[in-house]
């Protein structure tokens, strides 16, 4: 038998790579947009905090979740019907 091992290539790894930074990089912009959410939000230092716990929030929930369609349905079928529309 000729068994074949994937290997990742080097656009592979960069793709993997962004898709790591890319949360790391959405909770920077939250929090460098905070000054002027405060000022057109009229918000205070609480309501900014509690924004950026919903934040994190909301986005681990999507996460879990999007896991777990990518598990039961399959990631490329999931990423195609994304795709598509």
């Amino acid at each position: 038998m000729n068994k074949t091992r994937a290997s990742l290539s080097a656009a592979g790894l960069a793709i993997l790579m962004a898709g790591q930074l890319l949360p790391l990089i959405d909770f920077s912009i939250v929090n460098v947009a905070l000054g002027s959410i405060a000022s057109a939000l009229n918000a205070s230092h609480i309501e900014l905090e509690l924004m950026v716990a919903v934040y994190g929030v909301s986005f681990a929930v999507c996460l879990a979740m999007g896991g777990r369609l990518g598990d039961n349905y399959g990631r490329r079928r999931l990423f195609n019907t994304l795709k598509d529309n």
